[in-house]
């Protein structure tokens, strides 16, 4: 065989390739339950190929095969890697996710997935996170101990990462343990694995300093002298920050300072106060 003819072949084996993948793509399109394609007119079949590769994509083919009625809506963006969006949405219109394709790479680039789980699918995970808890070792080294079936509240499933929640109470505290199936399959529970502990009741340092200044003003209006002096100004304001081993709040009306009072939190008393 010669040059020409080898390349001639060539060409002929990869394009026959191309249309066996595509053909074997639409195939997969066509055994998938979808409720809907809506695409540009002009561009179904290319369409259909881009969600084919979506649905065959291991982010998306486990839990599309239990969504029922679901539906998609693909358009051509271009560009040098030929991309295509996809969006996938439920029968209830909620968004499934979305996919960046590239037909010319025949690869998926980008995505978002929104597993949710059934019913069935919920209560076997909830049951595995529950049973894990309950007798994992690093959970008992970190706290002392694990938590009994009567202390677990209630469970969570974060389905952008995957991961489950369990709010549970040990030794009069609040506990979350953050869990990860490392499963192939999301809608399999058989290797969990601890992701981290949490704790439910700790606010962010911007709450707690509105809370301990809340606090503190609660306790310096016990001054009937320093309330008096204070609440005679209308629109007064309080402003507090910690002083040492002391909770310093500041009266103003405007920029003008009222009163300065120093409050112990601990002892809920006034340590000292300055009116102006």
């Amino acid at each position: 065989m010669d040059g020409f003819g080898g390349l001639n072949e060539m060409k002929r084996t990869s394009e026959r390739c191309t249309i066996f993948f595509l053909i074997s793509l639409i195939a997969l399109i066509a055994l998938s339950p979808i409720g809907e394609v809506r695409a540009e007119d002009g561009e179904s079949g290319q369409a259909q190929a881009a969600l084919a590769l979506v649905v065959a994509h291991p982010a998306f083919s486990d839990f599309l095969a239990n969504e029922k009625g679901w539906g998609s809506g693909v358009y051509h963006v271009g560009g040098r890697l030929d991309i295509w969006r996809v969006d996938l949405w439920g029968a209830d219109e909620e968004s499934l996710g979305w996919a960046h394709v590239s037909l010319k790479m025949e690869k998926v680039y980008s995505y978002e997935a929104y597993y949710r789980l059934s019913e069935t699918a919920w209560k076997a995970g909830e049951a595995a996170v529950s049973q894990f808890v309950l007798t994992n070792p690093e959970i008992a080294v970190l706290l002392g101990g694990n938590p009994k079936a009567d202390n677990l509240w209630w469970f969570d499933y974060q389905a952008y990462q995957n991961r489950w929640i369990a709010y549970f109470g040990f030794d009069g505290e609040s506990y979350s343990a953050e869990v990860v199936f490392k499963d192939a399959s999301r809608f399999t529970f058989t290797t969990p694995a601890l992701m981290g502990i949490g704790f439910p009741d700790v606010i962010s340092y911007t709450e707690w300093r509105k809370q301990q200044t809340n606090a503190a003003l609660a306790i310096a209006f016990g001054d009937v002298a320093l309330a008096a002096h204070v609440r005679a100004v209308a629109g007064w304001k309080g402003e507090g920050e910690p002083d040492g081993e002391a909770w310093k709040v500041v009266f103003k009306d405007g920029e003008r300072v009222l009163a300065t009072v120093w409050v112990d939190l601990t002892l809920r008393t006034v340590i000292r106060r300055e009116l102006r």
